[in-house]
C-alpha cells in the first residue's frame, strides 16, 4: 500500500482546519436575528416616542386651556408615560427571549398588543431591577392620579371642549402620522 503523501495531506488538513475555524467563528444566523431584533427595537423606540409625545401635547393642550389641571395632568401624562415604557421593556424582553410571539405581519395594534403572561412578567422582574422600579413608580403613580379630585372636571373639559377643538385634532392627527411611520418600520424588518 502507498504511503501518502505526507506534505500535501497535511497542507489538505490545515486549509480544512482553517476553513472549519473560519465557518465556525462567522455568525450567520445570529447576525440576521441581530438584524430582526434591532429593527423591531427601533419600531419599538419610535412608537414609544409617538405616544410620549401625544402625552406632552395633550398636557400641553390641557395646561394652555385649563392651567388649573396642571398638576392632574402631569400625574397623567406621567402615568401614561411610565406604562408606555413598561410596554416596551416587555417588548424588549420578548425580542430577547421569544421574539417568534411579535406580530409583524398583521396591524400595529397586533404588534403593540402581544401576549404576556404572568411568567413572563416574573421573569422579566426576576432580571431586571429598572423594571422592577418602574412597575412600583406605576403603581404609585396610578394610585394618586385615580385618587385625585379634578377627574370629574377635568373628564367634562376634555369631553365638552378640549376633544371637540382643533389643537386636539391636530394633535390626533400627529397620532397617525407617527403611527404610519412605526407600521412602515415594522414592515422594513427583515422577516423571521
Amino acid at each position: 500500500m502507498p504511503q501518502p503523501n505526507r506534505p500535501v495531506l497535511s497542507a489538505a488538513l490545515l486549509a480544512v482546519a482553517t476553513l472549519a475555524a473560519f465557518l465556525i467563528a462567522q455568525p450567520a444566523a445570529p447576525a440576521r436575528a441581530d438584524t430582526r431584533a434591532a429593527c423591531l427595537q427601533r419600531a419599538a423606540a419610535e412608537d414609544l416616542a409617538g405616544k410620549a409625545d401625544f402625552q406632552h401635547g395633550l398636557f400641553r393642550l390641557i395646561v394652555d386651556g385649563k392651567p388649573e389641571f396642571a398638576a392632574l395632568a402631569a400625574l397623567n401624562r406621567d402615568l401614561q408615560i411610565a406604562l408606555a415604557q413598561a410596554q416596551a421593556a416587555r417588548f424588549a424582553y420578548l425580542v430577547k427571549n421569544d421574539p417568534d410571539r411579535i406580530e409583524t405581519k398583521g396591524t400595529l395594534s397586533e404588534f403593540r398588543n402581544f401576549e404576556w403572561s404572568e411568567t413572563d412578567e416574573t421573569a422579566l422582574r426576576g432580571e431586571s431591577e429598572s423594571y422592577r422600579a418602574l412597575a412600583a413608580r406605576i403603581v404609585a403613580q396610578r394610585r394618586r392620579s385615580n385618587g385625585h379630585c379634578d377627574w370629574p372636571q377635568l373628564r367634562a373639559y376634555f369631553a365638552e371642549g378640549l376633544a371637540t377643538g382643533p389643537a386636539y385634532r391636530t394633535l390626533i392627527d400627529g397620532v397617525g402620522e407617527s403611527d404610519a411611520a412605526v407600521a412602515a418600520l415594522i414592515d422594513s424588518c427583515p422577516p423571521d
